[in-house]
């Protein structure tokens, strides 16, 4: 049962709670071009719901997952019909179901645990801070050691006072990088589509935003386990052998597979709360999430300095009141690599006297669809995405209306919410 059990039902279950299927409009003209499928994924003894389970379109770029109650919905052009969509989940075994068998309403689709012969592990008496401690020395042998082309999905969503602001989202080209090297992954962005709506606040035209794209591959903290916290930067890391001693680290939860360890800040330096997903067998870190609890985040500045000291001199404050970051880690050839990762952060901005001017969040997700060794790992220079220019603006130069969203899970609750449950 190796990685069936990621999908622990009191762990796992409240972690995806932060994710669920929200729905955009498409074109009326696309709407018509398309079959919707619609169903349930869940686990073949249990009959419980598999979340996070993958849907995709048979060699294609087209899926989407599983929300929290293990449900689906996919748009698949009729240009696919005869085509068949693949089901699968970590631990499980893949299904491959041909879509003129799914077009009745509602599908069920059981999937079946994969069984593996592991080699025995004694994990006893280790203490949480010598699992991580393993985890991370381990690092250079359980990921990716060679560069690989990737074919990704990204969305960002910029809201203003829960009005949509800008949306944008497309097909990224990346080239990820050995894992025991320094050097960091590119990207290019392919194809895609942006929306922009009249902003609520008069501020948000001196507003800038980091870069999104690199912020959630970034989130891949064993690539980036010494500098993958972008926002907000200059904290000490939990996954960094020379911060360890800044954070109580304990098992929340263990299977016979996984090891859940949660940590927290132990001196006043630390700024993180959140929990690791790490293999028994090799001591894999399999997925995380991370978040600033409240009372750190008063200190947490999530703007650039210039921008922020713009707002100063016109006498607004800025105040954070949310961050959190995940990632979740998928097995190809024997070796892990990042397959979904994902942050968000919310900010007020205070004029005097004492009015809101505005709440703002921003939300990134890059999803994985596809790794090809085959491909030639290269981006030429001037494809590449830009550090300094928006995503919005880089999207809108290739915005193509036709662009078909791979309909991938976007927040539904905030991750401040699913928190307050976990502590209560």
């Amino acid at each position: 049962m190796a990685l069936s059990t990621f999908v622990n039902y009191r762990i796992v279950w409240r972690l995806s709670i932060i994710l669920g299927v929200i729905s955009f409009l498409n074109l009326g003209q696309l709407a018509a071009q398309t079959t919707k499928i619609t169903g349930f994924v869940a686990d073949l003894e249990s009959q419980k719901a598999l979340i996070y389970a993958s849907v995709q379109l048979k060699n294609k770029s087209l899926g989407t997952i599983t929300n929290a109650e293990g449900r689906f919905l996919i748009s698949i052009p009729k240009l696919y019909t005869n085509d068949s969509l693949l089901f699968s989940f970590l631990g499980y075994e893949t299904q491959v179901i041909a879509i003129q068998n799914l077009l009745q309403k509602d599908s069920i689709i059981l999937l079946s645990e994969k069984h593996f012969s592991l080699t025995e592990v004694d994990i006893t008496g280790y203490s949480p801070v010598k699992i991580v401690e393993k985890c991370i020395t381990n690092f250079s042998e359980n990921y990716y050691q060679k560069p690989i082309m990737l074919s990704a999905y990204f969305r960002e969503i910029i809201t203003d006072n829960s009005h949509i602001e800008k949306y944008s989202e497309a097909q990224l080209k990346i080239v990820k990088e050995s894992y025991l090297t320094n050097k960091k992954d590119i990207m290019q962005f392919v194809d895609g589509v942006t929306h922009k709506t009249k902003s609520l606040s008069p501020i948000w035209e001196y507003i800038y935003f980091v870069n999104g794209t690199y912020e959630a591959l970034r989130c891949d903290a064993v690539k980036y386990n010494n500098s993958f916290i972008i926002i907000p930067s200059g904290k000490l890391n939990f996954l960094s052998l020379k911060h360890l001693k800044h954070y109580y680290y304990h098992v929340s939860y263990e299977t016979d597979d996984q090891i859940y360890i949660g940590f927290r800040p132990k001196s006043k330096r630390a700024t993180f709360k959140g929990q690791l997903i790490i293999e028994k067998s090799n001591y894999a870190l399999i997925g995380y999430f991370y978040y600033v609890p409240p009372p750190k985040l008063e200190f947490v500045s999530l703007m650039r300095f210039d921008t922020e000291r713009y707002l100063e001199e016109e006498n607004i404050e800025t105040y954070s009141i949310n961050y959190y970051a995940y990632a979740i880690y998928q097995k190809i050839e024997g070796k892990y690599i990042l397959h979904h990762s994902g942050l968000s952060y919310q900010m007020i901005f205070i004029s005097s006297p004492k009015q809101i001017l505005s709440s703002f969040s921003v939300s990134s997700q890059l999803l994985i669809t596809s790794y090809d060794k085959n491909e030639a790992p290269i981006i030429p220079w001037l494809k590449r995405v830009k550090h300094a220019e928006s995503v919005h603006k880089q999207i809108s130069k290739i915005s193509n209306n036709d662009f078909k969203s791979l309909q991938i899970v976007v927040p539904e609750k905030s991750i401040k919410q699913f928190l307050e449950q976990q502590n209560n």
